[in-house]
């Protein structure tokens, strides 16, 4: 398992108005001494187009909020695919991307 750099998982997104949600960790960052973090980060919306912006706003941070766990399983996946001896080369270009979307996530890249 390689180290974790970001605040662990869950995240949750949370309602703050209308064009805000806010990115909590309950479970807090021990590294950082959060308990409880709420706003880890803000999504806004868009106030020019009030209901498109509030759409799309909710969905940014839903996206956003699951991200520790979609990597989680990302991990998980690529872990047996690897594990079973037998990638496919129609698994392979899948395999390839997920594997460069984890170096991307977690800063490999850098």
């Amino acid at each position: 398992e390689m180290e974790t750099k970001h605040t662990p998982g869950p995240w949750a997104a949370r309602r703050v108005s209308r064009q805000e949600w806010h990115i909590d960790a309950p479970n807090g960052d021990p590294l950082l001494r959060h308990w409880a973090w709420q706003g880890l980060a803000a999504v806004y919306g868009n106030d020019d187009n009030k209901v498109a912006g509030s759409q799309v706003a909710k969905a940014n941070a839903r996206l956003i909020a699951s991200a520790p766990a979609m990597l989680a399983a990302l991990r998980a996946m690529v872990g047996m695919t690897i594990n079973s001896g037998h990638v496919s080369d129609d698994m392979a270009p899948a395999l390839n991307m997920a594997l460069a979307v984890i170096k991307e996530a977690t800063g490999e890249t850098e």
